[in-house]
């Protein structure tokens, strides 16, 4: 098999991310089915699709003729063993339940064709665990997204401990193909790359808080403000070289035994869920989002997101900008 003979692919789980990973498929042309358990959920979908793709459209990124024709190519069905009977490419994309993840792999594995690579939008749980449930782990991969799905580039194609070399290469060239930019994890540890690093950082921003050191808003703005707008252009280890081996193993030793090792949310953070503070869709949690729409404050977080990557493509593009 090869990425660029694959014309259908199937999409279990048609929530959020789902959704933006068929914009992405059906966008780069391959057709997409979309798998949920009710007609109402896939309807969901399918506006969450269509907002997606106004997104990019608004950001001229792709042309409305490219909207109406990717819309053309995505259809939903509530029948799994069906949707998966002639494709070629699976991506499981339902909560982050393990027990539920095997039961869909196991269930693909007996529905979908021999040859099908079926893949994981898990962002954390073991891809070898997954595999295990089929008859075909050489087969079984990661393909984790990051939310918004449509325009971060980042996908992680994560081996398995039985992921063979080609089912990596196929399914990296695959998002290759759709426009992204795909790392490859060859290790199959909890939270792969991506959120190890994400989590480690959230661990430190939130023990900070929870000390009493400064304020949530505090310390947002301490990313937003400083490192945070380097990293879109320089990651921490070349970082490290711009400013030298010296300094940051100087540095490492005497800071490194005072940051968080917290090996569970501090009590502060408890404290909130109790309380009902579970975050934007519940109008409180770190930050006070009583009178902010949910929606609205994610699709302006997208267009925000748009505007950096386009800004970031054009200067690269011309380094004399």
């Amino acid at each position: 098999m090869r990425a660029d003979t694959i014309q259908h692919a199937t999409i279990v789980g048609a929530g959020l991310m789902g959704a933006d990973i068929a914009v992405v498929l059906t966008l780069s042309g391959i057709a997409v089915t979309l798998v949920d358990l009710s007609d109402d959920h896939l309807q969901l979908a399918l506006e969450r699709m269509r907002a997606s793709m106004e997104s990019l459209r608004t950001s001229n990124l792709v042309t409305e003729a490219q909207v109406g024709q990717a819309l053309q190519m995505v259809n939903g069905m509530t029948d799994r063993a069906a949707a998966v009977a002639n494709t070629e490419f699976v991506v499981e994309s339902v909560p982050e339940d393990l027990a539920l993840k095997q039961e869909i792999f196991a269930a693909l594995d007996a529905e979908a064709p021999p040859e099908a690579i079926l893949t994981s939008n898990t962002s954390s749980l073991s891809i070898t665990a997954m595999a295990a449930a089929t008859r075909r782990p050489e087969r079984v991969v990661g393909s984790h997204f990051i939310l918004p799905g449509t325009v971060l580039p980042l996908v992680e194609v994560v081996r398995g401990d039985q992921t063979s070399d080609e089912t990596m290469q196929v399914t990296f060239d695959l998002w290759q193909r759709a426009g992204k930019q795909p790392v490859m994890v060859q290790q199959d540890i909890p939270g792969f790359i991506h959120n190890r690093l994400q989590h480690a950082l959230s661990r430190e921003a939130i023990s900070l808080w929870a000390s009493g050191v400064a304020s949530a808003e505090e310390i947002d703005a301490v990313v937003v403000n400083g490192f945070g707008l380097r990293l879109g252009r320089v990651g921490p280890l070349a970082q490290r070289d711009l400013g030298g081996m010296v300094m940051n193993v100087a540095i490492a030793a005497s800071l490194y035994p005072s940051l968080s090792t917290l090996t569970d949310a501090p009590q502060a953070m408890k404290d909130l869920v109790e309380q009902g503070a579970l975050g934007l869709e519940a109008g409180r949690g770190f930050y006070d989002w009583s009178d902010t729409d949910p929606r609205a404050m994610r699709r302006d977080v997208e267009r925000t997101l748009l505007s950096d990557i386009l800004h970031r493509q054009r200067t690269q593009s011309d380094p004399g900008s």
